[in-house]
């Protein structure tokens, strides 16, 4: 009798953990999905989608309690657009503290702009980069149950597309003092899977000795880490795309800040109207973000 209250026990207990990861894994795609819907229209810097993405991801965060820096995590910013045109963008900032009040920050970043509509054609950016945001948020509200070494700050930019000018005006702002960042995880594009199911890690060279705790391997996803001391280009149709600059953890490589890269590269919805929901890769993108939070919960243990 008593093995059986064990076991009946043991049943209840995996079957509890199997649920909340069950839930977690049916936010994490929910928010993809309503971030990439047709409502959001594509996301372009300064329209009314842009806006209701915003207000979906302060709408999260405050789900979460994340601290907020600003009045609604908000960080408007201007950037110039051509020779004479000035236009406003709005990075979503939230922030998790460590209990330690002289630890250092991670920084980990997520553009939610795309290009918008053009008439009744619309460029949801499922993967381009609804994928990433919505894998910031989960992984923001996991580590809101664990026992932090480092502050985390979350920074959902904003005009990442026409210059990455939202990571340039968070790291020249003073919201935080950008001196105590020692990583950047910057998510961008995640959720379409490979041929080979394979996630690149592309990181700046200060980072290879933890290359074999970022190249972990499971069934689902296979990770590669690529060093930015070796020239490497995405082949994009008829164009290389320079991994070093080709999204937010650029801005933070010409700070001198350590960065990973996590992406799938490019694939055939890149930039057009099929990149959308129904066009992802579910199972591989929950493993991807899985592996990802795993990654970091094992930097946050080291003196980075």
């Amino acid at each position: 009798m008593f093995r059986f209250f064990v076991l009946l026990f043991c049943l209840c207990i995996g079957f509890s953990s199997y649920a909340r990861m069950n839930k977690v894994n049916n936010e994490l795609l929910a928010d993809l999905k309503e971030l990439s819907s047709a409502k959001m229209q594509g996301r372009k810097t300064g329209s009314s989608g842009s806006h209701k993405a915003a207000q979906y991801i302060i709408d999260r965060y405050t789900d979460i309690k994340l601290k907020s820096l600003t009045t609604e995590y908000r960080q408007t910013f201007d950037y110039k657009s051509g020779f004479w045109s000035i236009k406003k963008g709005e990075n979503i900032v939230g922030v998790l503290l460590s209990d330690n009040p002289n630890a250092n920050y991670i920084a980990i970043t997520a553009h939610y702009d795309h290009l918008g509509h053009s008439g009744s054609k619309i460029y949801y950016g499922a993967d381009d980069n609804a994928s990433g945001v919505a894998a910031m948020i989960n992984i923001a509200k996991n580590l809101k149950t664990q026992n932090l070494k480092h502050h985390y700050i979350f920074i959902a930019t904003d005009a990442e597309e026409t210059g990455l000018y939202g990571a340039k005006a968070f790291l020249n702002s003073n919201l935080i003092d950008t001196t105590k960042i020692v990583l950047n995880i910057n998510l961008d594009m995640l959720a379409v899977a490979p041929r080979q199911k394979q996630l690149y890690a592309f990181s700046s060279k200060t980072m290879k000795p933890y290359k074999a705790l970022i190249e972990q391997k499971n069934n689902t996803t296979m990770t590669q880490f690529i060093s930015s001391n070796r020239k490497m280009n995405i082949k994009l149709k008829t164009q290389k795309v320079d991994w070093r600059n080709a999204s937010d953890h650029a801005i933070f490589r010409k700070h001198h800040i350590p960065f990973i890269y996590f992406c799938v590269g490019t694939h055939k919805y890149y930039h057009t109207t099929k990149d959308k929901f129904e066009n992802i890769s579910p199972k591989y993108y929950v493993a991807s973000v899985k592996h990802i939070y795993q990654t970091i919960l094992s930097l946050d243990t080291i003196q980075l």
